[in-house]
C-alpha cells in the first residue's frame, strides 16, 4: 500500500499561540485514501500543554475526523509532532479539507508561512474533550505548517488484484485489464 501526504510539509518561520484557539489552514488532496495521521510543526509554551489535530471538510466545515491526543513540555523546542487517528477517517479525491491543531491555555505555538487568500482558519475555543462540530472559523492568509499522512486508495489492476482472493491456498492473478474490462483470470497455487 502507498502513503502520501498532503498539506504544508515546510517549516515556516512565523508562529502563533494555538491555546484555546484552533488553527489551520485549508488543502485539497489529489488523490482518495485513508487518513492515517497528521504532523504539525509546533512548540511549547509556558507550561506542558495537551493538543489534538482534526480534519474538517472546508465546505460543509463538518467535522471528518480526530487525532488521538498528546502533550508538549514547557518551552519545548520547535519539531514535528505527529499524531494518529484512532479511527482513520476516509478522504474524498479532489476535496479540499481544513487540518487543524488545538491546545489549551498553556500556550504553545504553531508555525505558518504566508499563504493564500483566506488559505488560514481560526475558531477561538475553550480546549475541550471535543472538536466543535462544525467549525465556525475566521480566515487570514497564514499557510500553517501541518500535514495529513493517508494511504492512497487502490484503484484498477491493484484493487481488483487484492480483492479477488479465493479460499485458502489460491490466488486470482488478474494479468490483463483491458480499458476496465477483466480477462477470465487464471487460478495459481498461492504458498502461505
Amino acid at each position: 500500500m502507498t502513503t502520501a501526504n498532503f498539506g504544508y510539509e515546510t517549516a515556516g518561520s512565523s508562529f502563533a499561540i494555538f491555546g484555546n484557539i484552533i488553527k489551520g489552514s485549508v488543502f485539497t488532496i489529489p488523490q482518495a485514501g485513508t487518513a492515517n495521521s497528521i504532523t504539525c510543526s509546533v512548540g511549547g509554551g509556558e507550561g506542558t500543554a495537551a493538543f489534538k489535530y482534526a480534519i474538517y471538510n472546508h465546505d460543509t466545515l463538518v467535522l471528518v475526523g480526530t487525532t488521538a491526543a498528546s502533550t508538549i513540555a514547557k518551552f519545548a523546542a520547535k519539531a514535528w509532532r505527529t499524531l494518529s487517528f484512532a479511527s482513520p477517517p476516509t478522504l474524498v479525491a479532489g476535496t479540499a479539507y481544513i487540518l487543524v491543531a488545538w491546545s489549551d491555555s498553556n500556550a504553545p505555538i504553531i508555525y505558518y508561512a504566508a499563504g493564500d487568500a483566506n488559505q488560514g482558519h481560526y475558531d477561538a475555543d475553550t480546549y475541550a474533550a471535543n472538536f466543535p462540530d462544525p467549525l465556525a472559523p475566521t480566515h487570514d492568509n497564514n499557510k500553517y505548517s501541518i500535514y495529513c499522512t493517508y494511504t492512497v486508495a487502490e484503484v484498477g489492476a491493484a484493487a481488483v488484484k487484492r480483492r479477488l482472493l479465493l479460499g485458502v491456498g489460491l490466488q486470482v492473478d488478474v494479468w490483463n485489464l483491458n480499458k476496465h474490462k477483466l480477462k477470465f483470470p487464471r487460478l495459481t497455487p498461492k504458498t502461505f
